[in-house]
């Protein structure tokens, strides 16, 4: 499908640093899915569309490294794959359990095997909601990676081993790399002293199965949580939501008033402190909910894209003073933004016609003659003009 935004004209708010003018200042956004990553970067490269999101660093500064014209933008992802237990299921009715899962997770491994060391690992609250993450040296004593401390609490527990546990999961499903982390969860497990028996369903069963709370423990998919109050009201009686859906929590009522006082804290230094105790309480008392790792993302966009919000997460759909200006370029004909039209913009031209240049770093200057093809027309023109036989390139 294919969307198409027109700016509101009667939007009440303007622009105080630019003399009050009227907000938005884009006419308009046409937006279209675009699956194929190799799709949409070629769609970018072509400014088809104005901004791109790298498959991770390595992608990012290759094409920053490769063409001048971009801004790099980087920012935490407010998202992340959690390992969700349902309190009121055996064996997750046991802390000891709970605990057991909780030590048998390798953070590291996800952040090496999957973002290639771009990510960071998460506690109770996840690293990008900023000052109220417990600090990483807390962390690794609180959730400390132990798969022999797993396996003695399985035993203290009663169970021997392995302890076979139901997990469901979303099936073959690439969001958030949800996919890639399930055989390191799975690999994990076992090392821990956990036999898991795989309940893999389509993506909408999953969603109902979780929403209703019908999983002993699930591999879950999550929204973006700007701030602390969902990830910790997983372990709240009445869930995330208030409304007895996804989760159970810990059924724990000194957790749930802790909760309930955290909630109404409006000091922020008192809230953060308050954040921080609460967490510890929950790990005290074995957490339902394990947030793993969130990485980072990085946005790329072409240069005349101005005033790009940085630091929003998902906030930045809403922010309405960005505009697009002119790009940063040269003359008609520069093709490789050097300052200078010449046979060497001519060469470039042919080679990324013939698909032996994946992009050039200013392709609107390549249409010499703006018919919005990029060919040997447009090589010709530019030949003639540096042999002196053109005296003008089309403006």
């Amino acid at each position: 499908g294919h969307l198409s935004l027109n700016r509101n004209q009667n939007y009440y708010r303007t622009d105080p640093s630019n003399g009050n003018a009227q907000l938005p200042y884009i006419d308009g956004m046409d937006g279209m899915p675009i699956f194929d990553r190799n799709s949409r970067r070629n769609a970018f490269l072509d400014q088809q569309i104005y901004q791109y999101n790298p498959e991770g660093k390595a992608e990012a500064d290759e094409l920053l490294s490769m063409i001048d014209g971009y801004q790099g933008d980087v920012e935490p992802v407010l998202t992340f794959i959690s390992v969700t237990m349902n309190v009121k299921r055996p064996p997750f009715d046991d802390p000891r359990i709970r605990k057991a899962m909780m030590h048998a997770i390798n953070r590291q491994q996800y952040i090496d095997l999957i973002y290639a060391g771009d990510a960071r690992a998460n506690g109770l609250v996840h690293w990008p909601a900023g000052a109220y993450a417990l600090p990483d040296e807390e962390l690794e004593q609180l959730q400390a990676y132990d798969p022999e401390r797993s396996r003695a609490l399985i035993q203290e527990a009663g169970f021997d081993l392995p302890l076979e546990i139901n997990v469901t999961f979303p099936a073959n499903t690439t969001l958030q790399e949800h996919s890639a982390h399930l055989p390191i969860f799975l690999q994990q497990m076992e090392d821990a002293g956990f036999q898991v028996r795989q309940d893999a369903q389509d993506l909408p069963s999953w969603i109902g199965s979780y929403a209703n709370e019908n999983y002993d423990c699930t591999l879950a998919l999550n929204q973006d949580w700007e701030t602390p109050e969902i990830p910790l009201n997983f372990h709240h009686s009445r869930g995330p939501l208030g409304d007895n859906s996804y989760s159970d929590g810990l059924q724990d009522p000194a957790i749930d008033a802790e909760i309930e006082r955290v909630n109404t804290i409006m000091d922020h230094e008192e809230l953060v402190d308050a954040i921080h105790q609460l967490q510890r309480d929950i790990y005290e008392a074995g957490p339902t909910y394990l947030p793993i790792v969130s990485p980072f993302n990085r946005t790329l966009y072409w240069n005349f894209v101005k005033n790009i919000p940085r630091g929003l997460g998902t906030l930045d759909r809403f922010i309405n003073d960005w505009w697009l200006g002119p790009e940063v370029r040269g003359p008609s004909g520069d093709a490789n933004c050097d300052g200078e039209v010449d046979a060497m913009d001519a060469s470039l031209v042919l080679q990324q016609s013939a698909g032996l240049l994946p992009a050039l770093a200013c392709p609107t200057n390549a249409d010499v003659n703006h018919d919005g093809q990029l060919d040997a027309r447009d090589a010709a023109l530019l030949l003639q003009h540096d042999a002196g036989l053109l005296p003008e390139l089309p403006s």
